[in-house]
């Protein structure tokens, strides 16, 4: 690693204003969220902040004072749910959005939601059956992407429905689908006979996101379509022990890719995201630029996007403050949970290596 690259010790870059249609905020949902934090806290470095009980418990999480994102312990009927990271969007109309999403094939699954000085929340299902919240921001501006260690980095759809959502995201979301590959020399194997297809939300610098057409043959039967996070951090497989120690699962990698060193764990409530060690050839990291791009618009392309162990649960809970709930089961997609023990084949890497 450079001298450049992110610590927890090292002084952030500032971090940028966060555009309409891009992620905004991740929350965690978990059975028992004590019982997480020190995870967090060791493996990141986090810091909790409980927002006491006008809302409902729910947890800021901090990084060193930078927002990462909230947490919030589940309801006593939600027990038997999987934990998971919930990713938001940002919009400047949540109600057209909400209403782009229905007209689009989507669902609304709790409409819009003021919380008072600090925003409007809502949660949908796409086309393409992936679940994420949607945030209008009236006093607070979501997460920081500082390229600091413990901070998110990048973001992506791992879609069963590439197509439907492309069109999705373009139509209510404003993005510019750019492909980083033709989809490679035809499927492999492994990948059931299927073409991969990734492109990023917009071209070059613009890009803050990902969309991957996954294949079924990458996933448990019944594996809906889903919205993944990367967290930084300073070395993958220091990081990748220590969330063993912890009593998470590692479950897959970690792997050396064009864009750094790449992991998928989960913490010991379940709940996977994905790990990153950026790359040294990325002196500027931590600058506004690197904050806001990560590895300059193709993290999750260089992970080969199909390896994970879990599947996400379904949308049926929402972490922003003030909410406690958003009706479980109403979103489509719903999954059961699967053991942590089951792995899904290594893909060969058939996605182009640009970076922008």
């Amino acid at each position: 690693m450079s001298e450049t690259t992110p610590t927890a010790q090292t002084t952030p870059a500032s971090p940028r204003a966060i555009t309409p249609g891009s992620p905004v905020w991740v929350d965690l949902g978990v059975p028992d969220l004590p019982a997480v934090q020190g995870f967090y806290t060791a493996l990141f470095g986090w810091q909790f902040e409980d927002m006491g009980p006008d809302f409902a418990h729910y947890h800021m999480i901090t990084n060193h004072g930078a927002h990462v994102g909230g947490a919030m312990s589940m309801q006593e009927d939600e027990q038997d749910q999987p934990a998971f990271w919930t990713v938001y969007l940002k919009t400047e109309d949540i109600e057209k959005s909400l209403t782009d999403t229905a007209a689009a094939g989507g669902n609304v699954v709790v409409p819009a939601m003021p919380m008072p000085g600090l925003g409007t929340m809502g949660v949908v299902t796409t086309p393409g059956g992936e679940g994420m919240g949607l945030w209008q921001s009236d006093g607070f501006e979501g997460f920081e992407l500082n390229g600091a260690v413990g901070a998110p980095v990048w973001f992506e759809v791992m879609s069963f429905d590439f197509e439907a959502d492309a069109e999705y995201y373009r139509a209510v979301w404003g993005w510019d689908p750019t492909p980083l590959s033709d989809g490679g020399e035809g499927g492999s194997e492994e990948t059931g006979g299927e073409d991969v297809a990734y492109a990023n939300n917009h071209p070059g610098e613009a890009a803050s996101a990902g969309l991957c057409g996954a294949p079924r043959a990458w996933y448990p039967e019944g594996t809906p379509s889903h919205w993944r996070a990367y967290f930084i951090v300073a070395d993958a497989d220091a990081a990748a022990e220590q969330v063993r120690q912890l009593g998470g699962t590692v479950l897959d990698g970690p792997m050396d890719t064009p864009f750094g060193r790449l992991a998928t764990v989960a913490d010991p409530a379940g709940a996977f995201f994905q790990i990153a060690q950026l790359p040294a050839q990325y002196p500027a990291v931590r600058s506004a630029s690197a904050g806001r791009h990560g590895v300059r618009g193709g993290l999750g392309q260089g992970l080969q996007p199909g390896r994970v162990g879990l599947p996400p649960p379904p949308v049926r809970a929402v972490r922003l403050p003030g909410q406690v709930r958003a009706g479980r089961g109403q979103a489509r997609g719903a999954v059961e949970q699967f053991p942590q023990d089951v792995h899904v084949p290594q893909v060969p890497l058939v996605l182009g290596h640009h970076v922008y």
